[in-house]
Order: structure tokens, then sequence, then C-alpha cells
């Protein structure tokens, strides 16, 4: 097989993405099943269903690694609770103390990949969810004594979780939180516009790009510590004045980046335009509808075009320097 080929069939499986994660975590709950109807742990083990579960395990983990499901909240949300109900099917099957053991392993590996990718809401639905089903396929199984290894591994699954998560929150934040002016930075606005827009087919959305007129003469002039001071006014301004579902963020110098979701052009223009003599600077801006024909960057791409028409009309109005910028 030739080596490119084959780099292209294994790449797949070395992303750490969560598609594929989910995927490896689909196929890993087929093998398991697999070999399980293969080799039964007892006479009363319910091979056909472990060879069903294993088969669709399979197949469902092809179709996520094929179509990207995980990145696409509902089918994600949809997928994992499919994982619980299978799970609650196979624990109320069980008629050993070691077969309970094996299938509440996969309880950790569904927990945490939520606790890593889901929202808090998905994830805190989940765990309830997950809790309820796994002691009423219990308290239904056949086994002895049942409790000790399922509260056992319940508490431990659902505290190392909730620490996880709220680990992932906090670090998230940080990664995608602009330090300076603590609005999101480019990395965070990329995630939750494209989180955002998902449905835009069905809803008026809108991309601006917005940058501040004669803001480098103002760092030549007076110094970075005074045009950061103005940064930080303007960008909470904008996050006060602008509507609730607007995502804000700085995605470099000065220049900031907007979706705004739910709004008619003409409201959102005269917003900007009565915010323009609000601001420390006053500044330029493109504004352009996001359809759902156009992905992200070709919407920004074209807010940038319309970015440096302004620009171009605001230096022909009042000269290379728009206006002077005046922190409080």
């Amino acid at each position: 097989m030739p080596r490119g080929h084959v780099t292209s069939v294994v790449r797949p499986f070395i992303r750490a993405d969560q598609d594929t994660l989910l995927g490896l975590l689909s196929v890993g709950g087929a093998i398991a099943c697999s070999l399980a109807a293969l080799s039964p742990m007892s006479v009363h083990a319910p091979v056909g269903l472990n060879f069903s579960i294993g088969v669709t395990n399979a197949l469902l983990g092809i179709a996520i690694l094929r179509w990207r499901l995980g990145s696409r909240s509902l089918f994600q949300v949809s997928i994992l609770f499919f994982m619980v109900f299978e799970l609650s099917l196979l624990i109320t099957a069980t008629h050993t103390q070691i077969g309970l053991a094996t299938d509440l392993v996969a309880l950790p590996w569904i927990a945490v990949y939520a606790a890593c990718f889901a929202t808090a809401r998905s994830f805190f639905t989940l765990a309830t969810v997950m809790t309820v089903a796994v002691i009423t396929a219990t308290a239904l199984s056949s086994v002895s004594d049942p409790w000790f290894t399922t509260i056992r591994i319940l508490l431990i699954t659902w505290c190392a979780s909730v620490a996880l998560h709220i680990f992932i929150v906090a670090l998230r934040r940080r990664a995608e939180t602009d330090g300076l002016t603590q609005i999101l930075n480019r990395n965070g606005f990329f995630r939750m516009a494209v989180a955002t827009g998902v449905q835009r087919s069905i809803q008026s959305t809108f991309v601006v790009l917005l940058d501040l007129d004669g803001f480098k003469t103002i760092n030549d002039q007076h110094g970075h510590i005074e045009g950061d001071e103005i940064l930080r006014q303007t960008a909470k301004i904008l996050k006060q004045h602008l509507p609730t579902k607007t995502i804000l963020a700085r995605i470099g110098g000065d220049e900031f980046a907007i979706v705004a979701v739910a709004t008619e052009s003409e409201v959102l223009l005269k917003q900007l335009q009565r915010l323009q003599s609000a601001t420390p600077c006053t500044f330029s801006f493109g504004l352009v509808p996001w359809t759902d024909s156009s992905s992200l960057d070709e919407a920004m791409v074209l807010a940038d075009e319309a970015l440096y028409v302004d620009k171009r009309n605001h230096r022909s109005r009042f000269g290379e320097s728009a206006t002077e910028c005046q922190p409080e």
C-alpha cells in the first residue's frame, strides 16, 4: 500500500478532536460487546443483545468519524444518551457480579467525554439521567448483590467527572479570554460564533468587523498604557450597549469582531453608528449578513472589505487620524 494512502487512513485516528474521540468511544463499545458475545461469562449471558449493540456501535462509530457528528451539539448529546440507553440494557440483562463490573466500565468513559466536550447543561443533565438509568437497571438485574459495585463506580465517576468539567471550563475560559479587555479573544470568538451560527438559516445573523480610527497615532504619541485604557473602555462600552445575544471579541490590536443574532440589519447599523460617538475613539466598521450558504471565514472576508471601504470614507472626511482618542 502506498505510503500516502496509509497516512490518509491513519490520520483520522491520531487527531485528538472530539469527533475522533467520540467515534473511538463508540468503536470501543462495539469491540467490548463483540467480545462479550463471542465469549459469554455465563450460560445466561445476553449474547444476542451484545452482538446487536456491538454491530450498532460499530456503524455509529464509522458514521461519527465519517460525518463529524460530534461537532454538532444535538447529535453529540443524542449519541451520549443512546450510549446510556445501551449501557442500561446491558446492566439489566447482567447475571454475574463480574459481568456487572465489566458493563459499568463504560460509565467513566462516557462521563469523561461529556465532561470534556458537552456544554454545562448537557453534562449535568446527562449525569442525572445516567445515575437514574444505572440505578434503575441495577435494580432490575439478576445479580445477587450489585449495589456495592454500582454505587462505588457511580461516586468515583461523578466526583472525577465534575472536577474535570470544572477544570476544563476554567481552562477554556482562560484560553478564550482576552487578558486586556476581558472579552473573548480570536479563539473564543470562532468557537462561540460557529456554535451560535449553526441555525443561521432560520434567524438573521450578521458579522461585523470594527477597527478604531487613528489608534496607532495614540500609541505613538501617548504610549501603550493610554492605548490599553482606550481598548478597555471601548470593549466595556460595546459590551454594555450591544444586544445580549451578541458575541463580542477583540481579535487583534485595535480590531474587534461581532456576531449578532436575531436582530435586524437596520437596528444593528443604527446601534453601531450611535456607539461611534460614545466610545473614546471613533471607529470604522463593516457589517455583512452571515447566510447559511457561507462559512464564517467567508463572511469575515466580506466584512473586512466593507470595513476598509468605511475606513477610507472616514479618512477622506476627517484626515488620516479620524478623531482624537480621549480615555476617561
